[in-house]
């Protein structure tokens, strides 16, 4: 889907004076303004309007128009984003998670990967400071102190640019990111796809810890203690505006069944021991115990530490691989040797 709107950008460069030379055109200059914040569609504005602006501007009147992409998909070649919770282009992504989950190392490796794609990235650096940042401003094109300097970035290095932007839940309590995104200066990137995180760890236990978004990533605590990573809840995390094809649908609804079922079997049987479990019962757990470890993922940030090269799964192949995990034609690898791999290696 796209929406269009006023390269505003464009026309204020060209016609500083902007109101008055409209105005010494015929046009009104509250229409012209209005359009310029939106506040007028531009679906809505007259032909001759346009031409006239496009010729105040000397330009096309195709170059006025820009299109904005809706509920587009951005590939990350990141497996359990990838299929669980799409990351949506100028959409909004929350992340919860407490302290020491790991949330700040997936978005500097989001960072990494799509400024690989020519993603300007910005980070408006968060009012707590927190030691795992590092690697997320290591992995930042422009990082800000202030709304001011943000919106000042967007005018001086992201004029018709895909931008990523990182934003502390302080900046969303205080109505400063509201007042940001409604800012004309936003409005000049190409795209802006904005997250959200929470440094001190309370939004996971509010109802609508950053208001409405788009997608959200849950981290999952036991994930975290198997050392499984991302360690994103494939149970919990979503997103809401990105409509998958009717396969791919029905593809990551039997992966969640199967990893729901998969932990309500652990839990189940944890106790009683897993040689009890039925024979039908065990089939689902150790698929699940498989879909799992093919989840986990090394990420080129880490390389240094790990010392396991990064893995990029193109979503095609993601597909392949889990419904191939899911039919059983994998039942024969062990859970472990599919524990941070990139795409399934087929004999």
């Amino acid at each position: 889907m796209e929406s269009i709107r006023l390269n505003v950008s464009l026309l204020r460069k060209r016609v500083p004076n902007l109101t008055k030379e409209a105005k010494s055109i015929g046009l009104r200059p509250a229409t012209v303004s209005n359009l310029c914040t939106g506040k007028i569609p531009l679906a809505r504005a007259e032909v001759r309007t346009l031409v006239a602006l496009a010729q105040l501007a000397n330009c096309r009147v195709d170059e006025l128009i820009l299109t904005e992409e809706k509920g587009i998909k951005i590939e990350t070649g990141i497996k359990v984003i990838d299929l669980f919770a799409p990351l949506i282009k100028n959409g909004t992504v929350g992340l919860l998670a407490r302290p020491g989950m790991g949330q700040l190392a997936l978005l500097a490796e989001v960072f990494y990967r799509l400024k690989q794609q020519r993603y300007q990235t910005l980070l408006l650096n968060p009012k707590k400071e927190d030691a795992a940042l590092i690697d997320l401003k290591n992995e930042a094109n422009t990082i800000t102190k202030t709304v001011e300097e943000t919106l000042q970035a967007f005018s001086e290095h992201c004029d018709g640019q895909d931008v990523l932007l990182v934003v502390d839940r302080a900046h969303v309590v205080s109505g400063e990111l509201e007042a940001m995104l409604s800012d004309e200066r936003s409005k000049q990137c190409k795209s802006l796809t904005t997250f959200l995180v929470d440094l001190t760890g309370e939004a996971v236990d509010d109802e609508l810890p950053f208001g409405p978004l788009d997608t959200i990533w849950k981290f999952d605590p036991m994930s975290v203690a198997k050392k499984q990573y991302p360690a994103i809840d494939v149970l919990l995390s979503l997103s809401e505006n990105y409509p998958l094809e009717q396969p791919e649908n029905r593809l990551q609804q039997e992966a969640r069944r199967t990893l729901r079922r998969y932990s309500e079997l652990q839990s189940l049987y944890a106790v009683r021991g897993y040689e009890h479990l039925p024979e039908k019962e065990s089939s689902d757990f150790n698929r699940g115990e498989r879909l799992k470890a093919y989840l986990t993922q090394p990420f080129y940030i880490a390389e240094p530490y790990t010392k396991r090269p990064g893995q990029s799964v193109q979503s095609l192949q993601l597909f392949t691989d889990v419904q191939d995990l899911l039919t059983g034609h994998f039942d024969h690898i062990p859970a472990n040797e599919l524990t941070y791999i990139g795409q399934i290696v087929r004999d």
